[in-house]
C-alpha cells in the first residue's frame, strides 16, 4: 500500500435545532485526524458490495487505505488534500494494521 497523499478525517455532531428549522437536522463537522492514505477507485462486484453491507456504489467512489486503526463510527467525512475532494464514508473495514473505507463523493453543502 503506497500512502501517496494526505487526508483529513472529520467527525459529525448534530447541531441544536434553531427556531424555524422545521425539524431539519443540521450538523457540524470537526477534523480529528490528518494522516497519509492511499486513495484508489472502488471497483467492487455485487458480492463484494454485499460483504461491505452495501447495495449500490456510485461511479466516483473510492477505496481509501489508512495505516493504523480509527474508531468505527467516529469518521463521517474524508477530505483528500491532494485533490480537495470530499467523500462521505459508506463502509469501514478494520484490519490488524490498517483501515479500509469505501467512500462516495460528498453531495452536501460545504461543511469543511
Amino acid at each position: 500500500m503506497i500512502l501517496d497523499r494526505t487526508i483529513e478525517l472529520y467527525s459529525r455532531t448534530i447541531k441544536a435545532a434553531a427556531p424555524g428549522d422545521a425539524g431539519i437536522k443540521k450538523y457540524t463537522y470537526q477534523m480529528f485526524l490528518s494522516t497519509r492514505a492511499s486513495v484508489q477507485p472502488a471497483q467492487l462486484s455485487q458480492s463484494k458490495l454485499e460483504q461491505w453491507g452495501l447495495t449500490t456504489l456510485g461511479s466516483g467512489s473510492k477505496k481509501i487505505f489508512v495505516s493504523g486503526n480509527i474508531a468505527e463510527g467516529q469518521a463521517w467525512l474524508i477530505k483528500d488534500l491532494k485533490t480537495s475532494l470530499r467523500y462521505e464514508i459508506r463502509g469501514p473495514n478494520t484490519w490488524p494494521n490498517h483501515m479500509e473505507f469505501i467512500a462516495e463523493p460528498y453531495q452536501g453543502g460545504d461543511p469543511i
